[in-house]
């Protein structure tokens, strides 16, 4: 698991703690078994392969440092977001069910980031508020094959020393 975010590595421990959650097999379950499925950026289709599918990408962390801060200016309100797409397809080895495996990967990612402990775990690692927001979903049709892609939102809202 990832270690606590602070002053020094809040885009790349936001990011890890995301990623390694969502990489846990025991917390989000690939239907179609591939061992490779949880990426840091989009493998593309066509270079992977529909066998490959379905997949998740963990984008890179997004920060925003909000308006409020302590007197002194050393604690800051910061307010991060970690983009999730979760790519599934109606093709070859999927048999039609591309789908209804978005809906169950999107719905462990859910339940995963709703649960007390997951927050807890969070929360240990400096960030707060676990807030995930999902977008709906967009039908492509890549080589004669339909394809789903879901992103999903995980916010985090904390107080953070940036100085």
């Amino acid at each position: 698991m990832a270690t606590k975010v602070d002053k020094s590595n809040l885009l790349s421990e936001s990011w890890q703690n995301v990623y390694d959650l969502i990489n846990d097999s025991d917390n989000v379950t690939n239907p179609a078994g591939v061992k490779k499925w949880v990426y840091s950026r989009d493998p593309g289709t066509k270079a992977i392969g529909f066998k490959s599918l379905p997949y998740i990408v963990v984008f890179p962390a997004v920060v925003d440092f909000g308006e409020r801060s302590t007197v002194n200016r050393q604690l800051r309100t910061v307010n991060f977001s970690v983009q999730v797409e979760v790519v599934s397809s109606d093709g070859m080895n999927q048999k039609g069910k591309g789908q209804e495996w978005n809906d169950s990967i999107c719905d462990d990612i859910l339940q995963l980031f709703n649960k007390n402990t997951t927050r807890n775990t969070l929360a240990t690692n400096g960030l707060f508020f676990s807030t995930p927001n999902v977008s709906s979903v967009v039908i492509d049709e890549v080589n004669q094959l339909r394809v789903f892609r879901r992103s999903m939102f995980i916010g985090f809202t904390c107080k953070k020393k940036v100085f």
